[in-house]
């Protein structure tokens, strides 16, 4: 994926300061989650979203971050803006439906 970083406790907070990035907790084991990795893909390349930062969590490695957030189910999707939470989407996204999360702040 371009522009992905793996996001963890230490360096979360900072990731989610600047600019805007969406942020998918997800798990290797997770089938839902494997098949959002393409469309992430996918709409990453897409020169509209050049601007845009990809960020994953692993929640099987990061506990606290997941109950920060209040993760209960995966993939959850978390889209800020200059460190402001936007909207939260739970579970498996059509390509349509995360462009459209992204399009609203370009």
């Amino acid at each position: 994926m371009v522009k992905e970083i793996e996001l963890t406790s230490e360096n979360y907070e900072e990731s989610v300061s600047k600019g805007v990035i969406l942020v998918d907790f997800r798990a290797d084991w997770c089938a839902p989650c494997r098949m959002m990795d393409s469309v992430l893909d996918k709409i990453a390349e897409d020169p509209i979203y050049e601007s845009i930062k990809f960020g994953k969590v692993n929640v099987d490695n990061n506990m606290e971050l997941n109950i920060r957030h209040s993760i209960s189910g995966i993939p959850t999707f978390l889209l800020y803006k200059d460190g402001k939470l936007i909207t939260r989407e739970v579970g498996l996204q059509t390509k349509n439906t995360v462009k459209s999360m992204l399009n609203n702040l370009l």
